[in-house]
């Protein structure tokens, strides 16, 4: 149940804010909360309702990741014409020119909307390039350039084939 001192603190929250979404609400929250002290309770469920959305709208979301930027990948990606098999993801480029993230359950993500294991993954692949890369295909068993299980012992060894190492740039 929504109390006046959570509309006070949400209206001091909105008030610190300067984003339009903000804009007016801290009068509406202090509204209800004077209201609520006078008359004990909201006049419907809906108004409830609405106070409880407001103390939670009040609370700042966490705030986005900064832009990844990751010009290796993308390079490999426009200009190679690679797919990257990444265990977590698939990193790809689609015909309308977008690069993003296709995640296990298919979905596609731009790189900034990435969960922070596989943003992890990608600043990896991004900094230690061929080497990463390898590390994944050992772990998986599978190319991360073309998908395939590995399954010549040098492949398996350098975790990517020979041909995929010198598409990948190796």
């Amino acid at each position: 149940m929504t109390t006046a001192l959570d509309l006070t603190q949400a209206a001091a929250r909105f008030a610190a804010r300067t984003d339009s979404f903000a804009a007016g609400k801290a009068d509406v929250c202090l509204d209800m909360a004077d209201k609520l002290g006078r008359y004990g309770t909201f006049a419907t469920a809906k108004q409830a309702e609405f106070a409880a959305k407001l103390v939670s709208w009040s609370i700042a979301r966490a705030t986005a990741a900064p832009t990844m930027r990751l010009e290796r990948i993308q390079r490999l990606v426009q200009e190679k014409n690679l797919a990257l098999h990444l265990g977590v993801c698939k990193v790809v480029q689609f015909q309308s020119g977008a690069i993003g993230v296709v995640d296990p359950d298919g979905s596609f993500r731009r790189f900034s909307k990435c969960t922070a294991e596989v943003a992890s993954v990608l600043a990896d692949v991004e900094r230690r390039g061929l080497e990463a890369v390898q590390e994944i295909g050992k772990a998986t068993g599978r190319c991360c350039v073309c998908s395939r299980t590995l399954t010549a012992e040098g492949s398996i060894a350098a975790g990517i084939g020979p041909v995929c190492a010198e598409r990948f740039g190796a």
